[in-house]
């Protein structure tokens, strides 16, 4: 069954488009869904320039966080509230935002040691070349299974092996 979900994207985007005032920039976050890569899709990027797109990482855990601040704020703030007007609402908004700002948020500090990082990611490769340097009796003999694959983003940028080892059972 064929499904045409860019088509739907590109709805919601000529819907955003026609109800941002012209002249502002657009910056809009989007995941890794395909139908948004889809060519449709990127043409009509194209054709508007003033729209930024950002592509958020594959392990997706900052748009967790902001999932998680918007159920915070429906279910802290506005799930019982009762607004008499946009006005309202907006007002109990901001004042939940600034709440948050001034009790909830915590500068990110990167403790990783980047050296550390690159030697793991080094390790990695070398041990998936080592895999495929064996033959097929050697990688049974040893518990490999070549028919599982890894997802790309584990393995890092460019590389094409895409095999991971699985210990026998």
């Amino acid at each position: 069954m064929v499904r045409h979900r860019h088509r739907a994207f590109i709805r919601f985007l000529n819907a955003l488009e026609r109800e941002i005032p012209a002249g502002k920039v657009v910056h809009a976050i989007r995941d890794t869904v395909s139908s948004q890569k889809a060519p449709e899709v990127r043409r009509w990027l194209e054709r508007h320039a003033r729209w930024t797109v950002h592509v958020s990482p594959t392990s997706r855990s900052w748009p967790i966080a902001v999932e998680c601040f918007f159920a915070e704020l429906t279910r802290c703030r506005l799930k019982h509230s009762v607004f008499h007007s946009v006005v309202d609402l907006r007002a109990a908004i901001n004042r939940f935002i600034a709440e948050h700002n001034a009790t909830q948020v915590k500068p990110l500090i990167w403790q990783a040691d980047p050296d550390a990082i690159i030697a793991a990611r080094s390790r990695g490769v070398q041990a998936l070349g080592s895999i495929h340097q064996r033959g097929p009796i050697e990688r049974a003999a040893k518990g490999v299974s070549c028919g599982a694959f890894a997802p790309r983003h584990a393995l890092g940028a460019g590389l094409e092996c895409r095999h991971v080892a699985h210990p026998s059972p």
